[in-house]
């Protein structure tokens, strides 16, 4: 009999989401006996070149994020007349009404299953290389994180299982300690990457691959996280061990980037970590207005994705207008820019550095009236000036122009840029700030590193009695906002149930989504997490 053992074009169906078989529609099979048992995948780098593959689903605008983003209380996406209703998949995650049957929570249980059962079926495989298998385990590992986040608990099959055999179940602490086996495994084999390199082919060399650094930084995530997926206080000892990953970092030579949105274009830098092999075209488009377009895309934005004021009004600054003001120096580089108005030129002759670096729409967030290439003010396609307010009437009934814009990743650097961010170095110092927050040990203070972070981005700093955890969840939106992180940082600070903009109230229970219902008919060993 032929059992399918790996897909190279990787069109693997879950028959069931637990069941994690396999149907074959591709000729890259291997022969089992009669009495079947798994031989291992037919080709090593190809199956680890798919899970690789696999890693772009983090680029995409849907699914995995925005169930991180809009689910949170920085990221929206309204209706706009019949534009992203979506049968209401994006309103129901932003207020908390999501059941077993949401579209997002089926297929991503089912996606991030899947790719876990594929690394565990790479590493069944004899022969393997200690390069491979490190890659492999730190793959699995990425995948199970967000699985234990998301729904607390991991279905296991053993490759050798028979089909009739029903997975097991890792709950949260159980999954961890075999993630935390993993990234050790994959710390243990691979190398340091270098920060800073250029790049190659529209991708950051490098940080496209796996490394060290990026089993390093995912270790600390997962610790620093440990205590708000498996109940209880964060321990002195797993926040110690965070800042030593951070420091180890650090002493690779990652450091804070002055030029912010330079982070996000295709130029070496000395923060990103960790990119994912694909385009950031989505991350690009998801939220610029359909008339905002760019060399290599006529076509222009989708207009669909907004960030709520409040993240906006965190910032010093103007809350009205964020136009591109030189005399403005105290300005929170973060905040980005709209162009300068009623000078009718292009960006690139302005003389300003960081002018330089705009085409006719700015970085950060767009609010106001909004330009092109030459500097002439841009319409609605139905004529009226397109000018983002930062007032919605709510989830539903918006028009083309309502709802503040994000962008970081800029067309100017190419619409079809390889590489979204996923690790970075500021999140890293930030979690080594928030681990001596939380009991630590670690010879430098949280204060002096919190306004060394604020001074660099040009925001001002504080004194030690200023000090709060909501001033430092605060600072972790400004500067790690629409980058997969905010839900889990709102569980992480005890606030993902509060009420925020456009939510209609607080919600209780919902730090885990439900696990889907085919899930839970399709295997015993599954039982529905606790409110749904």
């Amino acid at each position: 009999m032929k059992k399918l053992l790996y897909l190279l074009s990787f069109a693997i169906t879950i028959t069931s989401c637990t069941n994690l078989e396999v149907e074959e529609f591709d000729s890259i099979v291997n022969e089992t006996s009669e009495t079947g048992g798994f031989t291992g995948v037919t080709d090593a780098s190809a199956s680890l070149d798919s899970g690789y593959n696999d890693i772009q689903i983090w680029a995409y605008h849907d699914n995995l994020y925005a169930m991180s983003e809009v689910s949170a209380d920085h990221v929206l996406v309204p209706t706009r007349g019949t534009d992203w209703g979506d049968n209401g998949v994006f309103r129901t995650l932003h207020q908390h009404t999501w059941d077993p049957a949401h579209s997002h929570v089926v297929a991503n249980w089912d996606r991030l299953n899947e790719r876990v059962y594929k690394m565990d079926q790479l590493l069944a495989t004899s022969g393997i290389s200690a390069e491979i298998s490190a890659q492999a385990k730190f793959i699995r590992a990425m995948h199970m994180t967000t699985i234990v986040d998301w729904y607390g608990k991991v279905p296991r099959r053993d490759v050798n299982s028979a089909p009739s055999d029903y997975p097991t179940v890792l709950e949260s602490a159980e999954a961890i300690d075999l993630i935390l086996s993993d990234l050790d495994a994959a710390i243990g084999v691979l190398t340091d990457l270098t920060p800073g390199e250029e790049t190659n082919d529209n991708i950051k060399e490098g940080t496209n691959r796996i490394s060290k650094t990026a089993a390093q930084f995912l270790k600390a995530k997962v610790l620093l996280n440990k205590h708000a997926w498996v109940g209880g206080t964060a321990s002195a000892s797993d926040m110690t061990e965070v800042i030593s990953l951070v420091d180890a970092i650090t002493a690779q030579g990652f450091a804070l980037d002055a030029d912010y949105f330079g982070i996000f274009d295709k130029s070496g830098d000395s923060e990103t970590i960790f990119t994912t092999p694909f385009q950031a075209t989505q991350k690009t488009w998801n939220g610029l207005h359909y008339n905002m377009t760019a060399a290599d895309n006529g076509g222009g934005g989708w207009n669909g994705y907004s960030v709520i004021a409040d993240l906006y009004n965190s910032f010093e600054g103007s809350s009205s207008s964020n136009a591109y003001d030189p005399s403005d120096t105290a300005r929170d580089i973060r905040r980005g820019y709209v162009p300068r108005t009623g000078d009718g030129n292009p960006l690139e002759s302005d003389a300003d550095a960081i002018a330089n670096k705009a085409r006719g729409f700015g970085y950060g967030f767009l609010i106001g009236q909004q330009y092109d290439d030459a500097g002439a003010p841009l319409k609605t396609r139905g004529g009226a000036p397109l000018s983002f307010t930062s007032d919605l009437p709510g989830l539903a009934g918006n028009t083309e122009e309502t709802g503040i814009r994000e962008i970081k990743y800029h067309p100017k650097n190419g619409s079809y840029y390889n590489g979204v961010i996923l690790y970075r170095y500021a999140d890293a110092f930030l979690m080594k700030i928030e681990a001596i927050h939380r009991g630590g040990s670690s010879s430098d203070d949280k204060v002096t590193m919190f306004n060394q972070l604020r001074t660099i981005r040009n925001a001002s700093t504080i004194t030690a009695d200023q000090f709060t955890e909501d001033m430092l969840l605060a600072e972790r939106g400004r500067e790690l906002y629409t980058e997969y992180v905010r839900r889990t940082d709102l569980i992480r600070f005890g606030k993902f149930g509060d009420n925020w903009t456009y939510k209609g109230g607080a919600s209780t229970g919902k730090e885990k989504f439900p696990i889907p219902s085919k899930a839970l008919s399709s295997n015993p060993n599954l039982e529905q997490n606790i409110g749904y």
